[in-house]
């Protein structure tokens, strides 16, 4: 409340607000998350809550401020940055998130980890979200909580983000309770690739049907929809890849596979993607569609995968028991 009637009923705010407008995010979209903005002084939240009887323990437990380092008294964690509360599945606030106004860093702020905070079990969103993603069948699941408020204020509410860490099995349990499918849309640059990869090694042992929103122009969601609208967004939704369709993609992009040196490392770059596919037939046809388009004799493919997994794949017309 301290953070979001600073950014809506005073003159504080008015940077918050400016900066809001320019991400396009509208006042609905500010009531629905409660958004909110630390003002530019140091000990404005610290103060204020001392003087209604919040003890200091408190203030420096929950990670809102913090002691200084010469002489006595606290100082605002957050200072001069948008706020975003961060919030349980049950829509209790368990800490927050603080964006810069302008260059300086760390761009992101975090609470940090606390008995209520924890990274690696909190979906930022999920309280929202969890009846859209049970409607929709499936998660759509973004990097960061700008991301996730973009989507959403573009009418596609089943998208929750992880909050600046890796996806884990905790947060890929919770969606599970919800839907089946995981959507994956991160950031389209190198760094989000990678991160959608790694995605795959956590979920592929739980069950979950895994595809891949591809955002192109380099850009994140948010970019993305400011720059081509909601209903751009949501067809990239429809279009949304197989994951080993999305990472074949990706190689053959990154890979000049002209030559067997080549030809070599796209398949052992595929090799990791291929021993996530649970369904024998599944894979087997995989095998057979990248021997086709590496030009190679699919018997290579399928020894360099056994080499890979040590499970042998059955021949064609076998089963496997």
């Amino acid at each position: 409340d301290f953070f979001h009637n600073c950014l809506t009923m005073t003159g504080y705010g008015a940077v918050g607000k400016e900066y809001f407008t320019h991400r396009d995010i509208s006042p609905e979209t500010i009531d629905e998350f409660k958004l909110g903005y630390a003002p530019d002084a140091w000990d404005k939240l610290s103060t204020a809550f001392q003087k209604r009887g919040v003890k200091q323990e408190f203030l420096l437990a929950t990670g809102l401020a913090a002691e200084r380092s010469s002489g006595s008294g606290l100082y605002d964690r957050f200072r001069n940055r948008v706020i975003i509360p961060i919030s349980d599945e049950r829509g209790r606030v368990v800490g927050f998130g603080g964006r810069v106004l302008d260059d300086s860093t760390p761009k992101y702020l975090n609470t940090p980890e606390t008995i209520l905070f924890n990274k690696r079990k909190i979906l930022f969103g999920l309280d929202r979200s969890h009846r859209a993603i049970q409607q929709a069948g499936y998660a759509i699941v973004v990097e960061g909580y700008m991301d996730a408020i973009s989507v959403f204020g573009a009418g596609v509410k089943n998208v929750v983000a992880s909050l600046g860490t890796a996806f884990t099995v905790d947060h890929c349990q919770k969606l599970l309770r919800y839907a089946s499918d995981i959507y994956f849309c991160y950031d389209s640059d190198e760094a989000g690739q990678k991160a959608t990869i790694r995605a795959l090694s956590i979920v592929r042992d739980t069950g979950a049907i895994v595809k891949v929103i591809v955002v192109p122009d380099g850009k994140d969601p948010d970019e993305y929809i400011r720059k081509h609208g909601a209903e751009a967004f949501q067809q990239l939704v429809k279009q949304a890849l197989p994951l080993v369709e999305y990472r074949l993609q990706y190689v053959l992009k990154h890979v000049n596979y002209d030559t067997l040196e080549g030809k070599v490392k796209a398949l052992h770059e595929m090799l990791p993607v291929l021993a996530g596919v649970r369904e024998v037939a599944v894979r087997s046809e995989y095998c057979k569609k990248l021997a086709q388009t590496l030009l190679l004799d699919e018997g290579i493919v399928r020894d360099e995968f056994s080499r890979y997994a040590r499970t042998p794949l059955p021949e064609e017309g076998t089963a496997r028991a």
